[in-house]
């Protein structure tokens, strides 16, 4: 039997206080999301005007958030667990606002390659360190729903910077802010806002106090630096961690090559206006994205009575399957009209990867350790999945499909290849899944 964490007693009648950490890491979420995908419904005038190529652009949308993401992911999370989190939250959502702002003012590849990685350093510790503050609170067979409630934000975060583009490039007078181009003013107008959510978290939050049991199996692992720990864990059960890792990573992949290319490939294939790309890409993943996350959370919760630690899996490698297939559908459909539906429910599906692969990990590892394996899980999604899977699809349409469709061709490599093996490899790490008791991993 597993055990109802003494953090989820300790902080049971604190309920008001958790949910309005998870309303607030939500709209957190969310607006880090607006801030890392603004950039994909403006690849023309940023094409065009700062002079940049295919694949520049795909370096933009993949590496260069990642780059400085992965060195410091680390190094953050380890602070994570061992230090308060509100002010590594609060740091973090200033240095990727004020980033996205500077975005604005980017006058080369260079300059909008170097903003785009400050973006990434400051979301590099979000995750982790909100994730880690919400598993204090909640007990595990409720955390799926609340991690797809927090994740509900990064897919409205997704679709309101589709809308929030494709609105502003549709303004007939062009920019409203006169000497700065439409797209300047989409990043400046995308940044702004998290000022105001850092503000509110500062005054209506505070950072839990680790739980006695959390502390007691830190003292029996006599944990002199949780780094080591952590690496020894790892060490231990490297096969799950792989699995999981490279699985549910496969999983995200299918996501990132929605949210940095549909833009591009409705503009090439379909030459649809901007405005009309943003508004429908941006409900499908702001609607079909945020439901999925949502539902995501709530069959794990309703399975797990049943199925416990395996509950999140389940959901996880089922969904993806229909994510790909769908996706994939969209992508070769003949009209608009059908592809953009197929899109909807693909992304609907695609969402339901996300919170299953934080409440897998979540549930995975020990409480001291949450922070640092989460980074390493943002690590591998962002560095590994985001990086390689936004530059294979630039490269391919540019250098191999470039007389073949493109775009079209590039994306369909990649989702296919992600769709089949990702949940492969999640429905492994759920056959070899532990559970941590008391601190020692036995088999679920």
């Amino acid at each position: 039997m597993i055990p109802v964490s003494s953090t989820a007693q300790d902080y049971a009648g604190k309920r008001p206080n958790w949910l309005v950490a998870t309303v607030l890491f939500m709209f957190a979420y969310l607006m880090s999301f607006i801030d890392r995908q603004i950039l994909s419904i403006l690849i023309n005038p940023i094409k065009h005007d700062l002079n940049i190529d295919t694949t520049q652009f795909a370096l933009l949308t993949g590496f260069a958030f990642s780059c400085i993401f992965g060195l410091i992911a680390f190094p953050m999370a380890t602070q994570t667990d061992k230090r308060n989190r509100l002010p590594i939250i609060l740091v973090s959502i200033i240095v990727w606002s004020s980033a996205t702002v500077g975005c604005g003012f980017a006058n080369s590849f260079a300059e909008l390659f170097v903003m785009r990685a400050l973006v990434g350093a400051g979301e590099a510790a979000l995750a982790p360190a909100m994730l880690s503050y919400l598993a204090d609170y909640i007990e595990e067979r409720r955390l799926a729903g609340a991690i797809g409630a927090f994740s509900f934000g990064s897919f409205l975060g997704a679709g309101f910077s589709y809308l929030l583009g494709g609105y502003l490039l549709s303004l007939p007078g062009g920019s409203p802010l006169d000497g700065y181009e439409v797209w300047r003013v989409a990043f400046i107008a995308a940044g702004l806002p998290g000022y105001v959510i850092a503000v509110l978290i500062a005054l209506f939050l505070r950072d839990p106090k680790r739980s006695a049991e959390t502390r007691a199996m830190a003292a029996a692992r006599k944990i002199a630096a949780p780094r080591v720990s952590a690496i020894r864990v790892f060490r231990d059960r490297w096969q799950f961690f792989c699995m999981m890792m490279g699985g549910y990573t496969m999983l995200a992949c299918v996501l990132y090559t929605l949210l940095g290319w549909s833009a591009a490939l409705y503009f090439s294939r379909f030459q649809m206006p901007a405005e009309v790309v943003g508004r429908d890409v941006g409900i499908c993943f702001a609607l079909g994205g945020g439901c999925g996350a949502l539902l995501s959370g709530a069959i794990a919760n309703r399975l797990y009575p049943r199925f416990r630690t395996a509950a999140p899996y389940i959901v996880g490698a089922v969904s993806g399957l229909l994510a790909a297939g769908l996706v994939l559908g969209s992508l070769f459909a003949p009209s608009y009209g059908q592809s953009m539906v197929l899109l909807f429910f693909g992304t609907f599906f695609a969402a339901m990867s996300m919170p299953s692969e934080n409440s897998s990990l979540q549930m995975a590892v020990e409480p001291e350790l949450r922070g640092q394996f989460s980074a390493g899980l943002l690590f591998v999604n962002n560095v590994i999945g985001l990086s390689i899977s936004s530059f294979l699809v630039g490269y391919l349409a540019q250098h191999v499909f470039a007389d073949h469709g493109g775009i079209l061709w590039g994306e369909a490599v990649v989702i296919g290849l992600c769709g089949i093996f990702g949940p492969l490899l999640v429905w492994r790490a759920c056959l070899r899944r532990e559970h941590p008791v008391a601190g020692v991993a036995y088999a679920a």
